[in-house]
């Protein structure tokens, strides 16, 4: 599996090269290769410390890298960042629009930022208030109202132009679900036409709207592709099993030497397993029986790209015990899928005894997140 999400892209409209982004001894973006079409939905999923937020900020202009390229609409925002600046639009993770101001009046300034005037001004205006709900809040104070609609504004605001590029970091955080779901059915209708739209989340269920996925863990690309190509790759290796007492049945199939990554969603104990499914599921029963569970079932399951998440952040660092948190601590590369060949090995990779996972880094750590805001 490549780990570069910018391969046959042509003239992408957004196109990285080698992105790493240092801050003091911590690496928050280590080697990021990506590249985002017109008319596609590129989703940068992650934890978060991931540095998905460190990407878009460099996309933009607004943090310089440490090294590598970037290619915005043809422009280098390093150079030029006010060029780019007029060819995107941009909504930032947190609260960033004027709360004295009502939401007409953000609308308009920022159209006016993009250089609308007039009647076109007042149709941009008319056309995302329609479009996202806000017609009753026109006129209020935009940091009077609920955080989705202070949301559903920022969209307005990123989107009033209609720009070539959109840069959406974590758009749908902390907002209720008719909300979520309308701002993706935003995107795809830009999408749909011709935007290039580049969206940060650590939702499962949003990167499934993504054409494309990029997996982002401890600053590095660790898996690529489509949500269900992703996920294909791991069929024929995932076991469901039902079985009491939970916690002690999920500990026995971590210890189970056939387990590769053990996960819990809902009642269901998702285990990749490490050979052929005929084989684990009766050795799965037993492991779980010897611990003095109880198994109520046992069979294959479609793999999810939850499945390919836990993955891709938790084998090769000592198999089904070791959590997510501990691999983005250590600072290794995750394994390709089975049948897939191992990615190359990037240089220059941090110490693991000095990423933010070890006592004497993670202040560093807390501190490149924080400069990541």
């Amino acid at each position: 599996m490549s780990h570069s999400a910018s391969e046959d892209m042509g003239e992408a409209a957004v196109r990285v090269r080698g992105l790493r982004r240092r801050f003091g001894d911590f690496w928050a973006v280590d080697g990021v290769d990506l590249g985002v079409a017109a008319g596609e939905i590129l989703g940068l999923l992650g934890p978060n410390g991931a540095g998905k937020s460190t990407v878009i900020r460099m996309i933009c202009g607004l943090l310089l890298p440490t090294a590598g390229e970037i290619s915005v609409a043809g422009i280098d925002p390093v150079h030029n960042p006010l060029a780019v600046k007029a060819r995107i639009g941009y909504m930032t993770q947190h609260f960033s629009l004027y709360a004295d101001l009502t939401v007409a009046e953000n609308l308009s300034f920022y159209g006016a930022m993009y250089g609308l005037r007039g009647r076109a001004l007042s149709a941009a205006l008319g056309r995302w208030s329609s479009a996202l709900g806000l017609g009753d809040y026109m006129q209020r104070p935009i940091g009077e109202m609920p955080p989705g609609c202070r949301r559903r504004a920022a969209f307005a605001c990123a989107v009033i132009a209609e720009p070539p590029v959109l840069l959406l970091d974590e758009p749908t955080s902390g907002v209720d679900l008719e909300t979520s779901d309308l701002l993706w059915r935003l995107c795809a209708r830009q999408a749909a036409r011709g935007a290039a739209v580049l969206v940060t989340t650590h939702s499962m269920a949003e990167a499934e709207r993504c054409e494309r996925v990029c997996i982002l863990a401890a600053g590095r690309i660790v898996g690529v592709g489509t949500p269900r190509g992703l996920a294909d790759g791991l069929r024929g290796y995932m076991l469901g099993v039902e079985a009491e007492p939970l916690g002690t049945s999920v500990e026995a199939l971590k210890a189970w030497p056939g387990a590769r990554a053990v996960a819990v969603v809902g009642r269901m104990i998702r285990v990749e397993v490490t050979g052929a499914l005929s084989d684990a599921e009766p050795q799965a029963r037993r492991a779980v029986e010897q611990a003095g569970g109880r198994v109520t079932a046992v069979r294959a399951v479609e793999p999810t790209l939850d499945d390919v998440f836990v993955h891709l952040v938790t084998a090769d660092l000592g198999g089904a015990g070791v959590s997510p948190a501990d691999h983005f601590a250590a600072g290794t590369a995750a394994p390709p899928l089975p049948g897939t060949a191992a990615p190359p090995q990037a240089q220059g990779r941090p110490d693991p005894s000095t990423c933010s996972g070890s006592p004497r880094a993670r202040s560093r750590g807390e501190q490149g997140r924080g400069a990541r805001r």
